[in-house]
């Protein structure tokens, strides 16, 4: 289900965030007061942003010396935005309890040589978008980009 007060709240943290305008603990406690409850895209994104920042020490993203100044790196928070702004579901599949956790405890060891389920057919370069022309579709009318692609 799609939840579009949620997601217009926290495309808008996501931008503060990537843009400096506030920091790691302020963007985690920002994001704890965003009222959702079945948009799964949210938690997802939210989850992989966790891998982009420190959660132990205060900083923002674009401090230098960090390390965030890869293209790719703030690309893939534009494209979790550009999703937060579109209108499809989260259609990949969702880790349980037990999969979060063993992949946790193993580093991520556990999806490269535990995880024998089969692997979804979505396009993993366009995540959190399922299908690369939905990105594309979302792409060619972006909101709050000024026209500058991605």
């Amino acid at each position: 289900m799609i939840e579009n007060e949620a997601r217009e709240k926290y495309a808008q943290l996501l931008r503060n965030f990537l843009s400096g305008k506030i920091d790691n603990f302020k963007y985690e406690d920002a994001f704890h007061e965003i009222d959702f409850k079945s948009d799964e895209g949210i938690n997802q994104i939210y989850c992989d942003v966790w891998h982009y920042y420190c959660d132990l020490r205060k900083h923002k993203l674009n401090d230098p010396g960090w390390g965030f100044e890869s293209k790719e790196n703030r690309e893939a928070i534009i494209r979790f935005i550009l999703f937060l702004h579109s209108s499809y579901e989260y259609e990949w599949p969702i880790a349980s309890i037990k999969e979060t956790i063993l992949k946790l405890l193993t580093l991520g060891a556990y999806d490269r040589h535990f995880d024998k389920k089969p692997k979804s057919t979505g396009d993993q370069t366009v995540w959190p978008f399922y299908r690369r022309c939905d990105y594309e579709r979302a792409l060619s009318n972006p909101r709050l980009l000024n026209g500058h692609r991605i």
